[in-house]
């Protein structure tokens, strides 16, 4: 869902800057430029197919049926742009923000800044299980006919594989990161 797409960037992106902590605090400048290369190919390898997927094939779901009444991405053409530029600045600041504590000494606080996001992931879902666990149109959703996500098997699949992988590959970006 966009909504937790963006925190979650942010989240990622300092996270990426504290595996370098003591580097940036050190003022390696190499370490720094690698890191945030590395969180940029990470981001586009195996984290941003997924909400770009998702709000192509399941709009709704997506955008968990609130700010958007319409029932596809096509009608709202600024959108894909403006979540695509909003995803990355995201991204950047959240680098920015866990390089700016590493220079500070506080580079351990970035694991926070990554949990504070997962928090957030998973109060929104929580908090809203109705509006989040739905797939289908907005008009679905008001109607009550909007599938739950484990009726459809396949959108569900996706998501789990992405989970998966996500998990893996961050473990191995992050170690990489932290033995450069």
């Amino acid at each position: 869902m966009v909504q937790i797409d963006v925190p979650m960037a942010f989240g990622l992106g300092s996270l990426f800057a504290g595996a370098v902590r003591e580097k940036i605090q050190a003022g390696d400048e190499k370490a720094y430029y690698r890191a945030l290369a590395r969180s940029l190919v990470f981001q586009i390898v195996f984290v941003f197919w997924l909400p770009l997927y998702l709000l192509v094939t399941n709009f709704g779901f997506q955008t968990t049926h609130m700010w958007w009444h319409g029932d596809s991405l096509l009608e709202y053409p600024w959108l894909l742009p403006g979540f695509f530029l909003v995803y990355f600045l995201s991204h950047l600041a959240g680098f920015q923000f866990g390089a700016a504590l590493a220079r500070r000494g506080k580079g351990h606080l970035t694991l926070w800044v990554y949990a504070a996001a997962w928090a957030m992931f998973i109060g929104w879902v929580v908090v809203q299980v109705k509006r989040s666990l739905h797939l289908g149109t907005y008009r679905e959703y008001e109607a009550g006919t909007a599938p739950w996500i484990w009726q459809e098997p396949s959108t569900l699949g996706v998501i789990v594989f992405a989970l998966v992988v996500f998990n893996i590959a961050l473990v191995w970006f992050y170690r990489g990161l932290r033995r450069s």
